[in-house]
């Protein structure tokens, strides 16, 4: 049985989106072997097959839109089902009588809903959250059992490979404080992560030492900037995952503050707040949307991200209650081992469609 999994996106891209195909397509290969081979821009290795674009950059490009689907037509026919997060790749290999499967990270409008009623009948569909089932039952009367909620996952061996590693040897490998209380955050700094709410953490806490690792130059500069006046933060610039790895492992508590500001805050599945369990470090976290489908009062420290006071409770109760903190952590990650693993996903994914 033969699954192809066809993007129109560029698969040597750091965006969220490349690194959540290339996990989710290494699970697939590992799996399924000679059976599998994901379909996309800018990648030609291993069960990774490569379409020429003639390097247009924008995905939302009439032109590379022509050439992408043009060229992945050998695939479908080579296929016996298409797995895709681009409806309009799966109206193609449905024209070509394939079995598709769509996965579904977002609501649907404009074409994308003219394409998708003209599937209905047809499709499965993996959701990324239990939000955007409840969306397809609510607003498209989709029937149940052609739904899977499959959140996003991490690779556990990534951090069991340095997990004895001690705090403050990590520490001192990165250059972070080793005497002082570290709160990390990791990841993008743009409008809807919460860079504003640091700033709740830094005024209140001067004696923790807020570090923030990653996200793009210009952003970083911004806040760098917008906080120059505490001594207690610091910023540091985009990291391979390996090194990544080391310094979410080396905090004491992960800080994870989405807004309503962001777009995608009701339906989405961040990558980060699985990696965030897999350090089994505790996480303090923002009480909103689809964060509340995996992190709760039973395995996290919450708080309201539109009542500072909120924050700085749930900053207070760490500090209180370290020990009992810990064991939060240790919950997660008991929770991403049995439940949100790369591996576990595919398995799921491939019980559901295979």
């Amino acid at each position: 049985m033969k699954l192809k999994y066809i993007v129109n996106a560029n698969l040597g891209g750091e965006f969220a989106r490349s690194v959540q195909i290339n996990s989710n397509s290494s699970a697939f290969s590992e799996l399924l072997g000679a059976e599998f081979e994901c379909v996309g821009v800018g990648r030609t290795d291993g069960s990774f097959k490569n379409i020429w674009v003639n390097n247009i950059e924008r995905e939302s490009s009439s032109i590379r839109k022509l050439l992408f689907h043009i060229q992945i037509i050998k695939s479908i026919l080579e296929s016996d089902i298409v797995y895709s997060r681009n409806l309009s790749v799966l109206w193609l290999a449905n024209v070509f009588g394939k079995s598709i499967v769509w996965e579904m990270h977002d609501g649907i409008s404009g074409t994308n809903k003219r394409i998708f009623n003209k599937l209905i009948n047809k499709l499965k569909v993996v959701t990324i959250s239990r939000a955007l089932k409840e969306y397809l039952l609510d607003k498209f009367d989709f029937e149940s059992n052609r739904i899977l909620v499959a959140h996003d996952g991490v690779f556990l061996e990534k951090y069991d490979a340095q997990r004895n590693m001690n705090k403050a040897v990590l520490r001192s490998e990165l250059d972070l404080p080793i005497d002082k209380t570290i709160i990390m955050h990791t990841g993008s700094l743009y409008a809807g992560r919460g860079a504003e709410l640091f700033d709740v953490v830094i005024r209140n806490f001067p004696e923790l030492c807020f570090v923030q690792v990653g996200g793009k130059t210009e952003d970083i500069n911004h806040w760098r900037e917008y906080y120059n006046d505490f001594s207690n933060i610091l910023f540091i610039g985009h990291q391979d995952n390996s090194t990544l790895v080391k310094y979410q492992l080396s905090a004491d508590l992960m800080f994870f503050p989405m807004t309503k500001a962001c777009s995608t805050w009701w339906c989405c599945s961040p990558m980060k707040l699985f990696e965030y369990m897999a350090s089994g470090n505790p996480i303090c976290n923002s009480q909103v949307g689809t964060l509340k489908e995996v992190l709760n009062e039973n395995n996290s420290i919450c708080f309201d991200p539109d009542n500072k006071q909120s924050i700085v409770n749930a900053i207070s109760h760490f500090n209180q209650n370290i020990e009992y903190s810990r064991k939060l952590g240790d919950k997660c990650l008991i929770e991403v081992r049995d439940e949100y693993s790369w591996k576990s996903r595919v398995k799921n994914i491939c019980r559901f469609i295979l």
